[in-house]
C-alpha cells in the first residue's frame, strides 16, 4: 500500500467535533510530547505490521487508540479473506504463526472498526445479543454470513441496524423463515451478492424474493438443499440484468434447464459445483453447450470431486472453460487438452510428476491454488508457466503425510460447537479444540467429506463458540468504543510499544535459531529450493531467479499461510519479499472464493 505523511496525519489528527465523540481517535494533551514513534509514516508502520503475527499485531492494536486505527487499516487490508466469526464475547479468527501455531483460535474484538466480514454459526442468540450491543463499532462492515441459522425476524433485529451497508449477504446449511427479501434482503441497499448455499429459502415452497429488484446485485449463488425446479428464475435474470454471474449446482442445473434455456439473461460467468457430473451422460454437456451458444454465458467456472479420463475429455469439449476446482486430485489425466484454463484450484495437494505435466500445457494459466502443498509441487509452474501472476500455496504438514487413503476435506471455517453449554468444565474441554487438535478424549476435529447428494453436505465440524479467554487473557472492562485503551497516545503508549517490540525480538531469535541464522540472500545454494511446513522457510531469492528465466514471464504473488509468511520474512536479508519476479503475501490477503 502506498501511503503518505498526510494520510498518518489525517489519522492522529482530532477536530472539535471528534472531542466529543467518544469512538475518536485522541493525541496527546498539550502539556505532553507526542510519542517519537507517531513520526512514522503508514508505510513505516506497513513494514513493522509485515514481522508480526495476527496474535502481536492485535496486541499492537490495544496500545492506544491511533494504533487501534492503524493496526486496525492493516489488517483489514491483509486479512480481508479470513472468516470473522461471532462469539457471545466478540470476534474470533483463526491465525498460525511461526512458533509452531497453526489454525488456533484468536480474539481480535478490539479490530471491530476495520472488520469487513463477520459470521455468525448455529441457534446461539448471545452472539447476536454481542452484535447488536457493539453494532455501532463495525463501520466497515460489508459481507455478513449466516452458517446452519434459521434466520428468522427475531434475528434479523438484531443486526438490522447495519444491513444498509451490507454487500454480500451469504447463507449456507440454513433455512429462512419467511420471504427472504422482506425478512432481511430490503434493507440492504447496497447489495452486490447473494450466496444461498444448501440451504432452504423457499416460503411455502415459492421463492417470493427472486422476483424482487436488485439494482446493484452482480452475483448470485444459488445451491437449494432440496431440488426445486424454480419458476421464478427466469423472471429474476429478467428483472435483474446487472447480473454478471450465476453459480449452482449440477443437480440443479439440469433440473431448472427449462427455465434457463428460455431466459434472454447474458451473463459473464456461469459457475457449477457439481461431485457427479459423468452421472448425466451426454446430457448435461450439451445443456452447457446449447446455454453457450445461446449467450447465457461467456466464461464456464467448474468444481468437481476428483477427475479422470473420461471427465477430462468431456471437459475439453467445452466452451470457454476457465476455472477447474477439483477436490480430490489423483492424477492429470490429460488435464492440458483444457487450452484455455486460466485457473486451477487442487485442495488436495499435486506431486511433481502431475505438476510438470500440467504446467507445460496449460499455457494460459493464470492463477494457481494448491492445498498441502511444498515448493517442489509449485517450481514447473514458476519455471514454464508464463502467464502465471498468483499462486496460493498452503503446505503440507505433518499431519497430511499421516493421512490414510480416505480423503479428508479441511475447512477452517467450519469448526464451531453445536450445542450450547455453560457447563465450566465441558468449556475448558472445548477451548482445546482447534483445526486439527484434539480433546480429552482424543478425538480430532476433523470434517470428512464423503461422496454425497449436493443436499447432503452439512457442517460437522465443532469449535468452542463463547468465553474463550483465561483470567489472564481477557481484558477486564468491557472493550466497547475502545473504552479500556489509554485514552491519550502518550509516554504509556510508547512504553507499551516497546514492550511488545521486545516480544517480537524474542521471537525473532527463536526463528533465528530454528533456521540456523541461515540468511538466503547470503551463502545459500539458489539452486536448492527447500520444501517447507510449519514454519519452514521458502527461498524467493533462488525461486525469482528461476522466475526470470522465463521468457516474458509475468511476477507472481505467491500467498503463503502466516507460519510460512513469518519464517520467511525474518529469515530474508532486509526483510526484501517483493522482488523483480516473485512477491509473498500473507494468504489472507487475497480472497480466493471458491466456496466448496
Amino acid at each position: 500500500m502506498n501511503h503518505t505523511t498526510e494520510e498518518i496525519k489525517a489519522l492522529t489528527s482530532k477536530s472539535e467535533d471528534q472531542q466529543s465523540n467518544g469512538s475518536a481517535i485522541t493525541r496527546p494533551s498539550n502539556k505532553e510530547s507526542s510519542p517519537k514513534i507517531f513520526k512514522l509514516t503508514i508505510d513505516c508502520f506497513d513494514e513493522i505490521f509485515e514481522y508480526l503475527s495476527l496474535k502481536d499485531l492485535h496486541s499492537f492494536g490495544q496500545t492506544c487508540k491511533t494504533m487501534q486505527k492503524v493496526a486496525g487499516e492493516y489488517f483489514k487490508q491483509n486479512y480481508s479473506a479470513a472468516e470473522k466469526f461471532c462469539a457471545k464475547d466478540g470476534i474470533y479468527t483463526i491465525y498460525s504463526d511461526s512458533e509452531s501455531v497453526i489454525d488456533e483460535r484468536i480474539w481480535i474484538s478490539y479490530f471491530n472498526q476495520s472488520m469487513p466480514c463477520i459470521s455468525h454459526h448455529f441457534e446461539r442468540l448471545d452472539p447476536l445479543r454481542y452484535l447488536r450491543s457493539h453494532i455501532d463499532e463495525f463501520k466497515s462492515i460489508k459481507h455478513i454470513c449466516f452458517v446452519s441459522l434459521n434466520l428468522n425476524r427475531e434475528k434479523v433485529q438484531f443486526i438490522q441496524k447495519i444491513l444498509p451497508k451490507i454487500e454480500v449477504v451469504q447463507i449456507k446449511n440454513g433455512h429462512a423463515t419467511g420471504n427472504l427479501h422482506e425478512l432481511m434482503l430490503k434493507y440492504c441497499d447496497n447489495l452486490k451478492k447473494i450466496y444461498v448455499q444448501n440451504s432452504d429459502s423457499s416460503f411455502n415452497g415459492k421463492f417470493e424474493w427472486l422476483l424482487a429488484d436488485y439494482p446493484h446485485l452482480s452475483h448470485l449463488e444459488l445451491i437449494p438443499n432440496h431440488l426445486h425446479v424454480i419458476e421464478e428464475l427466469s423472471e429474476f435474470f429478467t428483472r435483474n440484468p446487472k447480473v454478471q454471474r450465476f453459480s449452482t449446482s449440477g443437480v440443479f442445473l439440469w433440473a431448472n434447464r427449462n427455465e434457463l434455456v428460455k431466459t434472454k439473461a447474458k451473463l459473464n460467468i456461469l459457475e457449477i459445483k457439481s461431485n457427479h457430473f459423468l452421472g448425466y451422460g451426454d446430457s448435461i454437456w450439451d445443456l452447457l453447450k446449447q446455454l453457450h451458444s445461446q449467450g447465457f454465458y461467456k466464461r464456464l467456472f467448474l468444481y468437481t470431486d476428483g477427475v479422470n479420463q473420461d471427465l477430462s475429455i468431456k471437459l475439453a469439449s467445452l466452451p470457454n472453460l476457465e476455472t477447474l476446482c477439483v477436490r480430490w486430485f489423483s492424477g492429470n489425466y490429460n488435464l492440458t487438452c483444457l487450452t484455455n484454463l486460466k485457473e486451477l484450484i487442487l485442495l488436495d495437494g499435486l506431486n511433481v510428476a502431475d505438476a510438470e505435466i500440467l504446467a507445460n500445457g496449460l499455457v494460459k494459466l493464470e492463477r494457481l491454488y494448491v492445498d498441502k502443498a511444498t515448493v517442489e509441487d509449485i517450481l514447473p509452474f514458476i519455471r514454464q508457466s508464463a502467464k502465471l501472476n498468483k499462486l496460493k500455496m498452503l503446505p503440507k504438514d505433518e499431519k497430511d503425510s499421516e493421512e490414510d487413503a480416505t480423503p479428508i476435506y479441511y475447512n477452517y471455517y467450519d469448526y464451531y460447537n453445536d450445542e450450547d453449554s455453560d457447563d465450566e468444565s465441558e468449556n475448558d474441554e472445548q477451548e482445546k479444540i482447534h483445526a486439527g487438535g484434539e480433546g480429552k478424549s482424543g478425538d480430532k476435529v476433523e470434517n470428512q467429506v464423503e461422496n454425497k447428494n449436493d443436499s447432503e453436505i452439512r457442517d460437522e465440524n465443532r469449535i468452542h463458540n463463547g468465553d474463550c479467554f483465561s483470567a489472564e487473557e481477557k481484558p477486564s472492562n468491557d472493550d466497547n468504543d475502545g473504552d479500556n485503551i489509554d485514552q491519550n497516545d502518550g509516554p504509556k503508549a510508547e512504553a507499551n510499544m516497546e514492550n511488545i517490540a521486545g516480544n517480537s525480538n524474542s521471537k525473532s531469535n527463536s526463528i533465528d535459531n530454528s533456521i540456523a541464522h541461515k540468511n538466503l540472500d547470503d551463502g545459500q545454494d539458489d539452486g536448492q529450493l527447500n520444501s517447507f511446513s510449519n514454519g519452514r522457510v521458502l527461498n524467493l531469492v533462488a525461486l525469482n531467479k528461476e522466475r526470470g528465466k522465463l521468457p516474458n514471464a509475468r511476477k507472481v504473488t505467491i500467498y503463503v499461510r502466516d507460519d510460512v509468511f513469518l519464517a520467511t520474512k525474518w529469515a530474508t536479508k532486509n526483510g526484501d519479499t517483493h522482488l523483480k519476479y516473485i512477491e509473498m503475501k500473507r494468504s489472507d490477503s487475497y480472497e480466493w472464493n471458491h466456496h466448496y
